[in-house]
């Protein structure tokens, strides 16, 4: 049965170049890295661009901003890392299409727990922060500090990075 591990933190706080380092060292080019930002924007273009250099070539790469669970069935038998960067823009999308956000979480984590390798998980920590001033701004903090914590309860590891120095808090 699958192994999650669980890794929040504040933005550019190092997740990322950590959960990639992580699956090198311990997978090497068996990893599939599934993907959930778009390219909305230049800006976001040049974020995504920047984060393909940090990841091995070789890996396999797909890009699921709205169902993530539905490729993971597709990988049940997948002994390898796989990488989901990140729940942050997970809710974000499905909250954009107007889907339910903890179904979908939970379906997430079902389907995780049957793969036969590890799924790390990363996600933005945003209870720490100030009360956002828009009522969607505090629907995403709320349905996204839904999430970690439906993720960090059914998780094996978890780990909160700050200034790229992962913390193992369980």
């Amino acid at each position: 049965m699958g192994k999650l591990i669980f890794i929040t933190g504040g933005v550019r706080s190092g997740k990322s170049r950590w959960v990639v380092e992580r699956a090198k060292e311990e997978f090497k080019d068996k990893v599939i890295f599934v993907a959930t930002a778009r390219e909305t924007d230049e800006e976001m273009k040049e974020r995504i661009s920047n984060h393909k250099k940090e990841r091995p070539a070789l890996w396999e790469v797909t890009e699921a901003p709205l169902y993530p669970q539905k490729f993971l069935t597709q990988r049940v038998n997948f002994k390898g890392g796989i990488i989901l960067d990140c729940v942050t823009f997970w809710v974000a999308n499905l909250m954009d299409h107007k889907e339910k956000v903890e179904q979908n979480i939970k379906e997430f984590i079902e389907i995780s727990k049957k793969i036969a390798g590890k799924v790390y998980i990363v996600s933005n920590e945003v209870g720490m922060g100030i009360v956002p001033s828009s009522a969607s701004g505090r629907k995403f903090r709320d349905l996204l500090g839904k999430a970690n914590q439906l993720i960090a309860q059914e998780s094996e590891e978890v780990y909160f990075m700050i200034s790229g120095i992962p913390h193992k808090i369980k």
